[in-house]
């Protein structure tokens, strides 16, 4: 069985690493790429979300899928050669790919509003690498998750603080930005690079919290603060969508003189819902990073809940007041 897996992870590699080969041959080339879907793929292959940390989306596909071809290939020809690390390894990796596709998929939903047949088939062989590699290897699941707890916490705190710290400059920066409603190509592109980095950070969160309470999920039911730290990961993943895919590329298209639908009040509106994500947003990341740290001490539900809803309604009121005193400025 396990081979059958193996057999399929290596299929749906070799027809990844074929596509992405494709998208970059036909970018370098400035060829015209053909979409099935009768939308505009180089729509989406030429935005500015094409690119992650600067680095163009095909090649990482291209490295990813060529890893994992080498390493079930190994797996193939070398039957029991994979350790508890390099299963580990894969499943880790597939992970990070299959939600990276989630990430690359809402792109084309909510903000380029266009789809691309090769990026979503890319995406639809991610999602069976990773749900293969769960059957592919020789360890269970949780015998990975138990060995490697250690490395998930020291990865958790890590993940967190970088987090913490990147959405803290993502708010201040983009808060003088809608002081004055005037941003420049260079101010953009710097955001768009902080929001990978925020949503990157964000990935290495879940993933290792996956890691550290997977394993005791059944007794977390009444754990006020693994609670509260669920629905402040909600919420920020809410807020953050919000602002990247919806609130900030109508801001740049605006600022920028890009041609998009306006509607009466628009603008107003948008810094309005920026203030509010942004600020519930970074509150929730600190509130994460405070529970992680002394969450230990908090035991009663209710209380703890109710703390959190009060942080949000806090920061919901300086929103709305902050846009209220600049909008009078």
């Amino acid at each position: 069985m396990q081979t059958t897996f193996q057999i399929i992870i290596v299929l749906a590699a070799i027809a990844g690493f074929s596509l992405s080969y494709y998208m970059y041959r036909k970018k370098r080339r400035k060829e015209h790429m053909v979409c099935p879907l009768d939308s505009d793929c180089e729509a989406v292959t030429s935005s500015p979300y094409s690119r992650f940390f600067g680095i163009p989306l095909e090649l990482l596909g291209m490295v990813y899928y060529g890893i994992i071809i080498l390493s079930y290939g190994s797996l193939l020809a070398v039957p029991g050669y994979g350790s508890i690390a390099f299963s580990f390894g894969l499943l880790s990796v597939s992970t990070l790919a299959a939600l990276f596709s989630g990430y690359l998929t809402s792109i084309q939903a909510f903000t380029l509003k266009e789809w691309c047949t090769w990026c979503l088939s890319s995406a639809a062989l991610s999602t069976v690498i990773f749900i293969s590699t769960l059957f592919a290897s020789s360890y269970g699941l949780m015998e990975l998750l138990d060995e490697y707890l250690l490395l998930f916490g020291l990865l958790n705190a890590f993940s967190l603080a970088l987090g913490v710290g990147g959405v803290t400059i993502s708010t201040v920066i983009f808060f003088r930005f809608l002081r004055d409603f005037r941003i420049s190509e260079f101010e953009a592109s710097t955001l768009r690079v902080i929001s990978q980095y925020v949503w990157f950070t964000l990935a290495a969160l879940v993933l290792t919290g996956i890691g550290i309470y997977l394993p005791q999920l059944g007794t977390l039911a009444d754990n006020a603060v693994f609670a509260t730290q669920v629905l402040a990961l909600v919420v920020i993943l809410v807020t953050i969508g919000c602002v990247d895919f919806l609130i900030a590329p109508k801001l740049f298209k605006i600022s920028l003189g890009e041609e998009h639908g306006h509607m009466m009040g628009e603008l107003k509106t948008l810094r309005k819902g920026a203030y509010v994500c942004l600020l519930l947003g970074a509150l929730s990341w600190y509130t994460l990073y405070f529970l992680n740290v002394v969450g230990e001490v908090f035991g009663h539900f209710d209380l703890l809940i109710s703390a959190y809803g009060l942080v949000l309604l806090v920061g919901l009121v300086v929103a709305f007041v902050l846009e209220k005193l600049l909008n009078l400025a």
